[in-house]
């Protein structure tokens, strides 16, 4: 949809010029009516205006000064009652783009089709088509929303796919989403939406009830470009279905806390530490065996609430986070208070989702009482029955060479199912699934430690496995050794320990299940990032790439290597334009966004292309600046599209200007002589029949001589235009050109009438040159006439032809009035004459068909000259062309 801002004439009259062009002109388009200029500013400043129609002003001139004065400003095309080509020369002088009669419909459909085809082509479209097409790849949806006419500049083709619904009806109702928002994510994406609007950029994870009422889950980012003053423009959407993701991430939330609840309320002691030794899970039993129930404990440092444990324990940490698996059966530890604990323990590693590891779990047990009756057993014999036979654990005395049954508790016997004397005829190894090697090995380490437990199945009466735990340790009786052994039913700690590792394992699937997730999403994620229409890149506070994509890297032709860590983005910039990024910078880390800045990078190869940056900054806790978010766009197409309509501008003001020109010399060059026709014409009409045959003759003369001027000006004409189109013929012969500058010389001065006036020398006689005859009298013929013509009358003219080895040398110099350096440049331009020419006759056209006619020739004119002191015109051409030689 085009803009057109229509100005003068009344509403009738515009009307029918609208409904004309809304008959005709194929582009829709809206305007608007503007009668006084005092109000054009202000309209102007409203919209973007494709077009300006000027529709019958009586003073159009004071509209293309106005608008002179507001740039930049829409074209202006000027429909008049009636023109001249004078007056149209005039207006598109002052920068209307194009003028035509009222009554020319046909032309006023075309110019103003065109400047809606020129309007378009120096746009985006192209652009905009090239990232649809790319945006039609996507899996994800994505949109781009303009806020100032609720118009979607973008869409992907799988929006409707990734949201369950379709993009009209998100345009047809403003309201739409927040319709079919989850209700509990409502006040979330009402707050987000008006962050966005703030902020710039904003990311949460909200869900969506689709119409067959299934809930999906969208992750989505939103980023809001800004224009100068800071106004939201347009509202750009990405929204990736992360449903299967959350479905994932809530089972293993599902999953961790059913873990934690089951190490919490095991029977056993357990407790899970991070690397550094700090608390992340406890079981009840843990805080119950060490007393810690009314203490907070998780996320402290088991260093801290045990600051008595010894160096070396710290030292089985640190083996065990390398990898070790540590145990021990029993061992004293010396607690804070003074009093001693004996503690059985098991230390084992966990690893993370990237098998590293993350900590240690403790497996323990406070063996305190064990020992402690161990001691006093040892301690008394009477004490040591009354507790044998008394205490609530199954007990064993065993011959420590044969591993005979000695003595057993009543305990033993309903552990067993056997009555004590039935228990005294066993041997421990028929109580366990041992082979005797193995049973022989406990033994011996029991010997050698004085203590020792092992974990083992044991069987009864009723050949039922049993998982117990046998603690073992030496005891005098008589004189002699035995082995003491404390039996306790470990079945359910096993069954916790399996049931606890199978949860482990269970959540280590599902951990990976989700880490591989996440690790597609990434992917995907990182291949929109790399292979985005525009160039991303992350700049630290001194201006170093820390992430680049890999659009921008085949821009500047570089690898990710070479450019993250070690280029600086100012080494990447011309110096042309290296100051405005010196310039933004410092304000961009203050004020945390910058829009629409321009700058030229430089690629690896050398070349420089220009580009457009977006970008916003993101700052820590603290409020400093962390790096850059920067959006690159290539703008080389649309800066060849501006120097193209540039340069057509250009020649369409040359050819203005030409055209200007040749209507001021066309006017005065033809009126003089129709004068001076018309003027004798009507002598001979009025007094012809007074004259005599002399007089009559000498009026037709006069006719015949000013017919002659006006052909030899069209002759002029016509041969400029015969050069320019390539279409005149260069037909060189070897000539003697002495000779011919002689005879051009005699014919001047018969026509002058003053002998003697024109000074001519050769040194070197025969000149033989391949010329064109007809070519080189034209140079030499329009020297000679401009410097007899803009020199006095009593003034010389001095012509010197001057032979070399390979070129012949011209010069022809006057005392005349010269010419300004302003002109110089100018001088062979078709129908420009220098501007202190004042009165003197001429076309503007004889310097430029001679230095056309020297160009045939392969050859050079040189000027030099100074105001009122005159000229001297140096052409040098070569004696044989380059043509003739090569044939």
């Amino acid at each position: 949809m085009k803009n057109i801002l229509i100005i003068g004439a009344d509403a009738a009259e515009v009307a029918d010029v609208v409904a004309l062009l809304r008959d005709r002109v194929k582009i829709t388009f809206n305007y608007e009516h503007l009668i006084e200029l005092g109000d054009l500013f202000p309209i102007l400043g409203q919209r973007h205006w494709d077009l300006i129609l000027g529709l019958d002003l009586h003073r159009p001139t004071q509209l293309l000064h106005t608008l002179a004065a507001h740039q930049p400003h829409p074209r202006l095309l000027l429909v008049m009652p009636e023109i001249c080509l004078n007056m149209a020369v005039d207006l598109m002088r002052l920068g209307a783009c194009g003028v035509v009669e009222r009554s020319d419909h046909e032309r006023l459909i075309e110019l103003v089709e065109q400047e809606f085809i020129c309007a378009y082509l120096t746009g985006r479209d192209s652009y905009m088509l090239h990232v649809q097409a790319i945006l039609d790849t996507m899996l994800d949806a994505f949109t781009s929303f303009s806020l100032t006419d609720r118009r979607i500049l973008f869409s992907s083709a799988a929006f409707e796919r990734v949201l369950g619904y379709s993009l009209q009806c998100f345009v047809d109702d403003p309201n739409f989403f927040m319709r079919v928002v989850h209700p509990d994510d409502l006040d979330l994406a009402i707050t987000m939406r008006q962050k966005a609007l703030t902020d710039g950029h904003i990311e949460f994870e909200h869900r969506m009830l689709l119409p067959n009422g299934a809930v999906r889950w969208i992750l989505r980012r939103s980023w809001v470009i800004f224009d100068d003053q800071g106004r939201p423009l347009i509202v750009n959407d990405h929204a990736h279905d992360i449903t299967k993701h959350k479905q994932t991430e809530i089972a293993l939330m599902e999953s961790e806390q059913r873990l934690r609840l089951f190490v919490e309320h095991a029977p056993a002691a357990i407790a899970m530490f991070d690397r550094t030794m700090v608390y992340l899970l406890a079981s009840r039993r843990y805080l119950e065996d060490y007393q810690l129930k009314d203490c907070a404990i998780i996320g402290r440092s088991h260093y801290d609430v045990f600051p008595e444990i010894p160096d070396y324990w710290r030292e089985i940490h640190q083996r065990c986070l390398q990898g070790a698996v540590e145990k021990n059966e029993g061992e004293p530890f010396p607690r804070s208070d003074g009093r001693v604990d004996w503690v059985r323990w098991e230390l084992h590693p966990w690893r993370d989702l990237q098998g590293e590891i993350g900590g240690l779990v403790l497996f323990s047990e406070v063996i305190t009482q064990r020992v402690e009756a161990l001691q006093a057993f040892k301690a008394s014999e009477q004490r040591y029955r009354q507790m044998f036979e008394m205490h609530g654990l199954p007990k064993l005395i065993i011959a420590l060479d044969t591993g005979q049954i000695i003595n057993a508790n009543p305990a033993a016997g309903r552990f067993y199912g056997y009555t004590v004397e039935q228990l005294k005829m066993l041997n421990i190894a028929d109580l366990t699934f041992l082979t005797p090697e193995e049973v022989h090995q406990h033994i011996q380490q029991t010997i050698n430690a004085n203590m020792y437990s092992v974990e083992c199945l044991h069987r009864g009466a009723d050949g039922y496995p049993r998982h117990v735990e046998m603690f073992l340790g030496l005891l005098e009786f008589e004189g002699r050794q035995e082995l003491y052994v404390l039996i306790t039913d470990v079945t359910e700690r096993q069954r916790t320990r399996k049931a606890l590792q199978e949860a482990y394992d269970l959540m280590e699937q599902r951990v990976i299940a989700r880490t591989i997730e996440l690790q597609r999403y990434a992917a995907q994620v990182q291949d929109l990032y790399n292979n985005a229409p525009a160039g991303y890149h992350s700049l630290d506070t001194n201006g170093v790439f820390v992430q680049i994509n890999d659009t921008e890297l085949r821009w500047l032709g570089y690898t990710r290597e070479e450019v993250l860590g070690k280029k600086y983005i100012l080494e990447l910039i011309s110096p042309a334009t290296r100051h405005v990024f010196e310039r933004n910078f410092p304000i961009f880390k203050q004020q945390g966004w910058i829009k629409n800045l321009e700058f030229e990078l430089v690629r690896k190869d050398g070349s420089i292309f220009p580009v457009l940056i977006d970008a916003t900054a993101i700052f820590d806790d603290q409020g400093r600046f962390v790096h850059s978010r920067s959006t690159l766009y290539d703008m080389t197409e649309r800066k060849q599209a501006d120097d193209a309509l540039r340069l057509a501008w250009q020649k369409e003001h040359e050819l203005s200007e030409l055209k200007s020109r040749f209507v001021s010399m066309a006017s005065h060059e033809f009126r003089t002589p129709l004068a001076a026709i018309l003027a004798t014409t009507e002598t001979l009409t009025i007094y012809r029949d007074r004259m005599n045959e002399a007089q009559i003759d000498a009026r037709l003369d006069k006719i015949r001589q000013q017919v002659m001027h006006m052909k030899e000006i069209m002759e002029d004409v016509l041969q400029l235009a015969r050069i320019q189109a390539g279409r005149m013929e260069f037909r060189p012969l070897i000539e003697d050109l002495d000779a011919l500058c002689r005879e051009i010389v005699e014919e001047y001065e018969t026509q002058v009438r003053q002998p003697g006036r024109i000074a001519y020398s050769c040194p070197q006689r025969p000149v033989l040159a391949e010329i064109d005859p007809r070519l080189m009298r034209q140079i030499i013929s329009n020297l000679i006439s401009n410097a007899l013509k803009y020199s006095a009358p009593q003034s010389s003219v001095c012509i010197t032809l001057q032979r070399e080895v390979q070129r012949v040398i011209l010069t022809v110099t006057d005392q005349g009035i010269g010419i300004p350096p302003n002109d110089l440049k100018r001088l062979f331009d078709p129908f420009h004459r220098a501007t202190n020419v004042g009165t003197i006759a001429g076309t503007g056209l004889g310097l430029s068909i001679a230095h056309q006619a020297i160009d045939l020739h392969h050859g050079t004119i040189h000027i030099a000259s100074e105001v009122d002191q005159g000229t001297t015109m140096t052409v040098t051409i070569p004696l044989q062309t380059p043509l003739a030689k090569d044939g």
